[in-house]
Formats: C-alpha cells, sequence, structure tokens
C-alpha cells in the first residue's frame, strides 16, 4: 500500500508488518527519477501488509525521519545518505517512550539507493526483489540466523567486491544479513 505523507506523525503506526520510507532530496537525476516512477508500483507490489511511504515535502520529511524514535536504531545516530530507502518492522509514530515497544525487537534496514545505482534499471530491479521479499514474509518469521540468510541473501548481488591489495575483499553475507537485523 502507498501513502504520501505530509507529516511523519500522520502515517499509521499499526496494521502493517512492514513499514517502508522513500526518502529523497529535491534533485532530479536519473537515479531519483527512476525511484519516484517506480513507487507506485512498488507500493502496489508490497501488498496491503506493508506500507510505502513518501513525503510531500522531502526535505522536511527526511528531516522529520532523523529526528525521530526509529533512528536511534541507527549505529551512532547515522544520517542516512539520500536517496536512500528504510525499512522497518516498526513506524516512527508508535515507537515514542509511552509505546512499550521492546526495542530488541525492532528491524531496521537502511539502504544506500547511490550505491546500488549501477546503471539505468538497476534499481528498478532491486525494488522488485525487495517487494517480493517483503511481500511474502512477516518480520516474526526472522527469528534465527538461518531463516534471515534464506530470505535475505538475494541482497549479496547488490554489494560491490572492491579489489584489495592481496586480491579481492570477501564478503560476509552472514555478517551483513546479522547486521541488518541485529540477531543475537
Amino acid at each position: 500500500m502507498g501513502y504520501l505523507a505530509t507529516n511523519l506523525s500522520t502515517i499509521p503506526s499499526k496494521g502493517f508488518s512492514w513499514h517502508i520510507f522513500f526518502l529523497l532530496d529535491r534533485w532530479s537525476d536519473p537515479l531519483r527519477d527512476e525511484v519516484e516512477r517506480n513507487f507506485s508500483q512498488f507500493a502496489a507490489e508490497v501488498g496491503s501488509d506493508c506500507l510505502a511511504v513518501q513525503g510531500t515535502d522531502r526535505v522536511t520529511f527526511y528531516n522529520q525521519m532523523l529526528e525521530s524514535e526509529l533512528m536511534k536504531l541507527t549505529p551512532k545516530g547515522e544520517r542516512p545518505p539520500l536517496p536512500a530507502l528504510i525499512v522497518s518492522n516498526y513506524s516512527p509514530g508508535n515507537m515514542d517512550d509511552n509505546s512499550g515497544i521492546d526495542m530488541r525487537n525492532a528491524h531496521l534496514m537502511i539502504f544506500p539507493l547511490a550505491t546500488k545505482y549501477i546503471k539505468a534499471g538497476s534499481i528498478t530491479e532491486f525494488l522488485k526483489e525487495l517487494a517480493t521479499t517483503l511481500k511474502d514474509g512477516s518480520p516474526e518469521e526472522l527469528q534465527t540466523k538461518e531463516e534471515i540468510q534464506k530470505k535475505w541473501s538475494w541482497l549479496v548481488k547488490y554489494f560491490e567486491l572492491k579489489p584489495s591489495f592481496f586480491g579481492f575483499l570477501q564478503v560476509n553475507v552472514n555478517q551483513i544479513l546479522e547486521d541488518l537485523f541485529q540477531v543475537n
């Protein structure tokens, strides 16, 4: 389901397994245009159990996200680079001090899209895979390392191996997935 928000506080906080936030800036380039063109289709593909959200005023929406309780889950209050997608099993609106939410059950994934943009269409492919993964599973299913790896191992094709002094660095998929989902 897609939602255009004028304010973070207007986002429905209950009734969804996943909340996906499209964080963009006011600039226009092929990457941002591709994300914009695919928002409606992505929102339809994730199904009614997921909420895809985009701010009508991109800069205000981004700043509201930075100030939200959700961002306290990031390492050292990291600011997501723009453009980015934030995927969480909680909405910022239901994460105040009185919510009683056990933050150990919170999942937060930040996908900086500029690092995944290789050529025209590459973000579209990433969004297709992400939509399918989110539609086909709920956060409650992600309790063990094996479940997470089975469901999210497709992410490895979006990470770039860069040469090091002695050859190629190895990407530790298990560690990436553990870091994304804060698995114990």
